[in-house]
């Protein structure tokens, strides 16, 4: 565990954050809005290129962090995170973003995964979570994790215009809302990316080598 109780990102000047998502983007500059350095994005670094073919979110989380590291120079923050239904046997998992097919549309790739549920006989609001590795690669020795997991249903009718991917789908019981009805705050307040930022900014991360990962 990390403990310093610095904030972790205020000792470096400037940090990539490896997305090309707007919402995603949207939604770690503002959790880290009171931070004192300066973000970029990868429209800065268009040679930037991650095969993203790991068997795990954590494995992908790294080799995007270690291609922005190597395309910008900066320490790079990057996560990979997907929609997991045990129902499905862990699908969409790491193949959340080209679930059904890589052109698919977001309202297509939605459809598609009710289509699975009611093909195989699952009933609307089984059980499902979104997951999330985040990883600073800061150099070639040292990087730093943390995750986290986001619980809910699927309901079978899309609702709400905020959020991206499967969040017009998953629903919260707690709020009786779905995740894309929630506002960024509040969904930084609950969901798996804003467990794991929340981790950065508490220090609760975990210091590891990228050697380390590499194995996985």
């Amino acid at each position: 565990m990390q403990n310093d109780k610095e904030m972790l990102f205020n000792k470096f000047s400037d940090i990539l954050f490896a997305t090309g998502n707007k919402g995603k983007l949207a939604e770690c500059t503002r959790f880290f809005h009171h931070c004192n350095c300066i973000w970029h994005s990868l429209t800065e670094f268009p040679t930037y290129h991650a095969v993203e073919d790991g068997e795990n979110f954590q494995t992908n989380a790294y080799k995007k962090a270690c291609e922005g590291y190597k395309v910008s120079g900066y320490p790079c923050l990057a996560e990979d995170s997907g929609l997991v239904v045990p129902a499905l046997h862990g699908e969409p998992g790491v193949y959340s973003a080209r679930y059904g097919g890589e052109n698919l549309s977001t309202e297509e790739r939605n459809a598609y995964l009710v289509a699975q549920l009611q093909q195989k006989g699952i009933e609307e609001h089984t059980p499902a979570y979104y997951h999330t590795s985040l990883i600073l690669y800061v150099d070639t020795k040292t990087i730093y994790i943390a995750e986290g997991r986001f619980e809910g249903e699927i309901s079978f009718t899309p609702k709400g215009s905020h959020g991206f991917g499967y969040d017009p789908l998953f629903y919260i019981p707690s709020l009786q809302k779905r995740a894309a009805e929630l506002t960024i705050e509040e969904k930084n307040s609950m969901s798996h990316r804003g467990k794991a930022m929340r981790k950065f900014l508490l220090g609760e991360v975990q210091k590891s080598t990228p050697s380390a990962i590499i194995k996985l």
